[in-house]
């Protein structure tokens, strides 16, 4: 996120960042390392004149959806979101079996704040994904997803619904051929 102020920030001043999460709003100050002072021209009736502004910038990495705002003294920026989507990862014990055996997917969501969230293991039929099974993430962000063989060639993949402040997140595909 970034963002200036017109004019610039005189010296020992800060720009503050705000942000809302888990129903309070926290704020903390930019780093002076994230601020640069800089300096423009432009002409205004005739004449040449000159102007500065401080451009400044802050990384972050959120946990879940967070709210986000810059302010300096009473000036605002506008608000914006960053939304956060899981990331999934599945694996599946066996990509070939026979009618009736069982196979094990496995894997991992990240961030961890989704432990105890239902996941489920989709399966693509006639174009779309319809569940075919599910589970409950553990606390180290890991599932196994248990399913019985039914004959075909299948793609799977694992899905977890939107919450806790997250958007709905999906694995990437895994397939299966069960004779």
């Amino acid at each position: 996120m970034r963002g200036r102020t017109y004019p610039a920030l005189g010296s020992g001043q800060r720009i503050r960042l705000h942000y809302y999460r888990d129903g309070v709003w926290r704020s903390t100050l930019v780093p002076s390392s994230r601020t640069v002072k800089r300096s423009f021209t432009y002409t205004l009736g005739g004449s040449t004149k000159r102007g500065s502004y401080t451009s400044y910038s802050f990384v972050t990495k959120p946990p879940r959806t967070t709210r986000y705002y810059f302010s300096y003294g009473k000036s605002l920026s506008p608000r914006m979101s960053v939304r956060v989507r899981p990331a999934l990862t599945i694996s599946a014990d066996a990509t070939a079996a026979s009618s009736g055996d069982t196979i094990t997917f496995a894997g991992s969501v990240q961030p961890l704040t989704k432990a105890g969230a239902v996941i489920e293991l989709q399966r693509l039929s006639g174009g779309s994904w319809r569940s075919v099974a599910e589970s409950t993430v553990a606390a180290d962000g890991s599932y196994e997803i248990p399913w019985t063989a039914e004959g075909g060639t299948w793609s799977f993949r694992a899905r977890i619904g939107p919450g806790d402040q997250m958007l709905a997140g999906a694995s990437a595909v895994v397939a299966v051929t069960v004779e």
